[in-house]
């Protein structure tokens, strides 16, 4: 199983073992425009488990640990670590959220399948509503004593996410790294349903694959796709006028010296509207680079 393949499997895999979105949030596609005050009494949970960050124990961000608000999207973190983002046309929440989630894992290559090292432990700053551009950092352990350090970056225009992991001396088999954006499915038509219906359910919604290297590839979002390396992912349609666009920059690939970007997961022979992911990983040594959802 090449790298590619393998890391694009373990998308689908990240929500159950690491930190990804409750059901709730999948269905949280709208919301009112104007920025909530926070009107908490300031108290914060005890993270209990360790594996669960402190986060505000009442007001409107209960269960919250840090919460951006701004033109073009929301964002939230949870205790359990769920990364929620709500793309905002003229200042109301639209589609679906996007939902960021990362994980470790390793290929047993006896077995020939992908194993999950669950998260152990997690820390990050006290609970805080960031009023502009900001930061969190969440450091910790996954099983077997990996360490592990997850920056996550807010500005105005886009959300990054960008980790790095370390292995003990003497771990086998070594660990990945991985984190994904999941675009949710937008439709769920039924099997009898024409395609010519199932197209006019989305006119001129859109798919734009760029890779590393060759053509880039416009896709209509009812069209069949495969798995795939990918260095960009445009997606107009979902949520309104605002366009939505997942980067996963090239980084040099040690030993080799070749440029290796993310990938898009996706059942094979499925379409965009049925929901897919675009990620990337890394190991203790090789950096996996940073990951962008960008609004426009």
């Amino acid at each position: 199983m090449n790298w590619t393949t393998r890391t694009a499997t373990m998308a689908v895999m990240l929500g159950a073992c690491c930190f990804s979105a409750t059901g709730a949030a999948d269905g949280a596609g709208n919301g009112t425009a104007a920025p909530v005050e926070h009107n908490s009494t300031g108290a914060v949970t005890a993270p209990s488990p360790a594996a669960e960050l402190a986060a505000f124990a009442d007001g409107p961000w209960k269960g919250m640990n840090a919460v951006y608000q701004g033109r073009l999207y929301d964002a939230t973190l949870d205790a359990k670590g769920s990364v929620v983002l709500y793309p905002k046309d003229k200042g109301e929440r639209v589609g679906k959220p996007i939902v960021l989630a990362f994980g470790c894992h390793y290929y047993d290559p006896v077995k020939k399948n992908t194993v999950v090292r669950p998260i152990a432990e997690v820390s990050a700053a006290p609970p805080q509503v960031l009023a502009r551009s900001g930061s969190v950092k969440l450091t910790g352990r996954f099983a077997d004593d990996v360490r592990f350090t997850v920056d996550l970056r807010f500005t105005e225009t886009a959300v990054a996410i960008e980790g790095e992991i370390k292995d003990p001396a003497g771990l086998t088999p070594a660990s990945n790294l991985g984190y994904h954006a999941h675009v949710q499915p937008t439709h769920n038509p039924p099997a009898e349903m024409a395609l010519e219906q199932i197209k006019a359910l989305m006119p001129d919604w859109t798919l734009v694959l760029t890779p590393m290297k060759g053509k880039t590839q416009i896709l209509p979002y009812w069209k069949s796709l495969n798995p795939q390396g990918v260095e960009r992912a445009q997606i107009r349609g979902p949520w309104g006028a605002r366009q939505v666009t997942i980067k996963a920059p090239g980084v040099i690939q040690r030993g080799t010296k070749v440029q290796v970007a993310g990938y898009l997961s996706i059942y094979q022979g499925f379409a965009a509207y049925t929901g897919f992911y675009v990620g990337r990983a890394g190991t203790s040594e090789q950096e996996a680079g940073e990951l962008i959802v960008s609004f426009e």
